[in-house]
């Protein structure tokens, strides 16, 4: 069975950094229940997406492309979304800076959000146009904020949510600036939590997650 996979690499680091690691296991696992998986992947860093200004953001929604500026905002806005359309499966590799996003992966965000494309209101309230499917979110963090409200987690949920893609699962590799040996604990557990959601496809059994134990 083929299988259409579009990877979000969002770090700043030229080797991928942590969310990096994570998104390369999670493609190792899946290819391994899956070998005839197909993987598009869309490097923010290495192929970097102009920040919106007046000029793009008004051809975005509709109004003037006339301009060369505009015309490559419209045309790389529909090739991204256009990517997410084609995919079966989206994994987002997700560092935390500061609390939040990289600016990168807000800017691939800006791109893909547009009225009349990928959402619109019915009745006064928004609907997503885009085909739901499994967005798997590997996150990346130096602190711990999976056992509260992580404002992270529900910025980007609710953005997917609302171009309609609501099946959105967190993974967390947490603790990873807090010395050595939380650092391995957090890769450990984000990686136990991958071999759980490969399995939740079907295709193997389910590893325990009961080593899992804090995270």
């Amino acid at each position: 069975m083929n299988h259409k996979v579009l990877v979000i690499r969002s770090s700043i680091k030229s080797d991928g950094g942590f969310s990096g690691q994570l998104v390369d296991n999670f493609l190792k696992q899946l290819k391994e229940v899956n070998p005839e998986a197909s993987v598009a992947v869309r490097d923010l860093h290495a192929q970097p997406i102009p920040h919106l200004n007046a000029v793009t953001m008004d051809a975005l929604f509709g109004g003037d492309a006339s301009s060369i500026e505009a015309a490559a905002a419209l045309k790389l806005s529909n090739e991204l979304i256009e990517e997410i359309q084609e995919a079966d499966r989206v994994v987002i590799g997700l560092p935390r800076y500061n609390f939040g996003a990289p600016s990168i992966l807000h800017t691939w965000v800006d791109y893909i959000v547009r009225g009349g494309v990928t959402f619109t209101y019915v009745d006064g309230a928004p609907v997503g146009l885009l085909d739901d499917k499994p967005v798997h979110v590997l996150n990346a963090s130096g602190g711990i904020y999976s056992q509260g409200t992580d404002t992270l987690a529900g910025w980007l949920s609710q953005t997917l949510g609302f171009v309609g893609l609501n099946s959105v699962e967190f993974i967390y590799a947490e603790g990873l600036g807090m010395g050595e040996e939380s650092l391995a604990a957090g890769l450990a557990a984000a990686n136990l939590k991958i071999q759980h959601s490969i399995a939740a496809l079907g295709e193997r059994p389910c590893p325990s997650l009961a080593t899992a134990v804090g995270r």
